[in-house]
């Protein structure tokens, strides 16, 4: 019996999760705020207590306790999407941490950092000196982001006087077997015309293709592997 109820409890809790998830919308890690954080890892808390719960009374309260943080979550995204005063007191402002060669060293201890966390963070966006930053930023996510000099950034075409065209996203014909029909709709891809270059390629059906894809007015296909055998070159 008591298997049984943790079996259940513990379902019910991933259903629970998952509703929840839905409901407070879905975020990366990176994006995700303090309050976001601490709410999403008390839900987790709770769930995981009520799968080990031993009485159905226990589990209604883990299961109104995990609704009201998720639906209090969904209420403070919906005054922090409306209100700048509410994004500022739950989510925080970015602090300027670097500016045209000036480290403002309040601002950095405002954001927790230390000088070597903000030398690490500036190393890991590809910044080995100081000098190539014009400004870094903390963001309200815990992130820090960098601008580089304008001396120091690599030329682009646009500083040679070049107007490139752009060019269109490369467009999914088919996935793992499948025909994605609606994509091709959408992008005014004609069916035939994937039909017609599978054939002339040698394929029989979409089947035996494992993704094909139509980039700079060319389709490519890659083929399933259907021999099975196993290429590891780094084992």
């Amino acid at each position: 019996m008591l298997i049984i109820k943790t079996v259940c409890a513990a379902a019910a809790s991933m259903i629970v999760m998952f509703l929840l998830t839905k409901l407070m919308g879905n975020k990366q890690i990176s994006q995700l705020n303090m309050f976001d954080y601490i709410n999403g890892i008390t839900i987790g808390s709770i769930a995981a207590e009520m799968a080990l719960s031993e009485s159905w009374e226990m589990i209604w309260m883990s299961v109104i306790a995990m609704a009201i943080y998720g639906v209090t979550g969904f209420f403070i995204s919906l005054a922090t999407m409306n209100s700048m005063s509410a994004r500022k007191f739950f989510s925080g402002e970015p602090l300027v941490l670097i500016e045209n060669g000036t480290i403002y060293r309040e601002n950095v201890k405002k954001a927790r950092l230390d000088l070597d966390d903000l030398l690490v963070a500036a190393r890991c966006a590809g910044f080995f000196s100081v000098e190539d930053i014009a400004t870094a930023v903390m963001e309200s996510n815990g992130r820090v982001s960098f601008r580089q000099t304008e001396s120091s950034r690599p030329v682009n075409l646009k500083d040679l006087g070049q107007q490139p065209q752009e060019k269109p996203a490369p467009l999914n014909l088919i996935m793992d077997g499948v025909m994605m029909e609606k994509n091709m709709q959408e992008a005014g891809f004609k069916i035939k015309r994937l039909t017609d270059e599978m054939h002339a390629q040698g394929y029989n059906s979409p089947t035996d293709i494992f993704f094909a894809v139509y980039d700079d007015g060319k389709i490519t296909f890659y083929p399933r592997n259907s021999d099975g055998k196993k290429f590891d070159y780094y084992a």
